[in-house]
């Protein structure tokens, strides 16, 4: 799978903080990830929760779905990313 999940937060003061984007289908997160990182941002994905979708709230299996990820960015900084 090419998406990458990252669980590092930002815990430095002077690090950016992460800013939730939107929630996105799995199989579409790589060409976000790709499209915020030529822009100049580092990219953090996270699974999704019923909570950040009401629509999944009632379905029986949306804890264990996996199939949509919360994209979160920060701007690049100079002791930050490739």
């Amino acid at each position: 799978m090419l998406v990458r999940y990252d669980e590092r937060t930002s815990s430095v003061v002077s690090e950016p903080p992460w800013e939730r984007r939107f929630v996105v289908a799995v199989e579409r997160a790589p060409e976000f990830v790709q499209l915020y990182e030529s822009l100049g941002f580092e990219v953090r994905l996270e699974p999704a929760r019923p909570s950040d979708m009401p629509e999944c709230q009632a379905c029986p299996i949306a804890e264990d779905c996996g199939a949509c990820v919360v994209l979160y960015t920060r701007r690049r900084t100079l002791d930050h990313g490739p």
